[in-house]
């Protein structure tokens, strides 16, 4: 249950974060902010064919480098994955600013539909540029998960998903309109990489392990 629960944890928050963000958007923008979501959920289900592919990939090295206390091929794959998971994400975020338009007609959004055509294309760019700080928590994550580090799992896995993403959007999105809901996200992957950088640091004379990136 212990080494299971970073992934059944993050299936449960994504359904209750689909909730709530629904009764947001439903808030803010009526019927047209759930016309926009659907399209930004397709660009975020394109990017976990990337994120989750390549960090469950790495799951089964890590674990065995892990056991064999061989904390070079660790480093080694670690930074593959990063690499490879950075040039597909620049990929998709590209093809997303350049072909937007493209990425409405798919949806049945023509261009007469103006209003709606632009919210759709800033929410989409705005929401892509969270992919590139996701990379790190989704390989994390991961990480964390294989070399039995659950705790850290669980809470990059709450804070990028869930909490981090939810709290600044209800606060911004009534105030400031619906694109803050696109900007939590990167919000939700940037802060939760920096309270992960700063439990590393308090905890940095506690454990001096190698693997403990």
């Amino acid at each position: 249950i212990r080494f299971g629960a970073p992934s059944a944890l993050r299936q449960f928050l994504l359904f209750a974060r689909f909730v709530l963000m629904n009764n947001l958007l439903v808030m803010v923008a009526g019927q047209i902010g759930l016309v926009i979501f659907s399209v930004v959920k397709v660009i975020e289900n394109l990017s976990i064919i990337i994120l989750s592919g390549i960090s469950q990939a790495t799951s089964a090295f890590v674990g065995v480098f892990f056991e064999e206390k061989d904390n070079t091929s660790i480093r080694r794959i670690e930074k593959q994955a990063h690499i490879i998971s950075i040039e597909l994400i620049l990929v998709l975020i590209a093809g997303v600013w350049l072909f937007s338009d493209e990425i409405c007609m798919l949806f049945g959004i023509s261009s007469n539909e103006t209003s709606l055509r632009l919210q759709v294309i800033d929410g989409v760019r705005i929401f892509s540029l969270s992919l590139l700080p996701s990379i790190f928590c989704m390989i994390l994550t991961s990480y964390y998960q294989s070399t039995k580090f659950t705790k850290l799992a669980n809470l990059i896995t709450a804070n990028s998903n869930f909490i981090l993403l939810l709290i600044p959007a209800y606060f911004l999105a009534p105030n400031f309109g619906i694109n803050m809901i696109w900007y939590s996200f990167t919000i939700a992957a940037v802060g939760t990489l920096i309270i992960l950088a700063a439990i590393l640091f308090i905890n940095r004379k506690e454990d001096q392990s190698p693997t403990f990136l």
